[in-house]
């Protein structure tokens, strides 16, 4: 599960006050994708977030990124 704030759900100052779509967001997690289908891992990314499903080639766009919060907010969903 990709799971991070705005580094994993590809949240970026360039973004506002023009944010661009969830479907073109991809962040690190299309690159990781990529080179794990290369070297013949078979992955299912999962998390209850979608961003990136509009990349071509196409690639897993499920994620657990939440841009702006903190590690603290994070360890807070992640442990409960």
């Amino acid at each position: 599960m990709p799971l991070g704030d705005s580094i994993t759900y590809d949240d970026a100052y360039a973004d506002y006050p023009s944010a661009r779509p969830a479907n073109l967001r991809y962040a690190y997690r299309s690159y990781l994708w990529y080179q794990l289908q290369t070297a013949h891992y078979n992955v299912d990314f999962v998390g209850s977030r979608s961003a990136g499903s509009a990349i071509l080639p196409a690639f897993d766009p499920d994620n657990e990124g939440y841009p702006g919060w903190t590690s603290n907010e994070l360890a807070d969903i992640t442990y409960t």
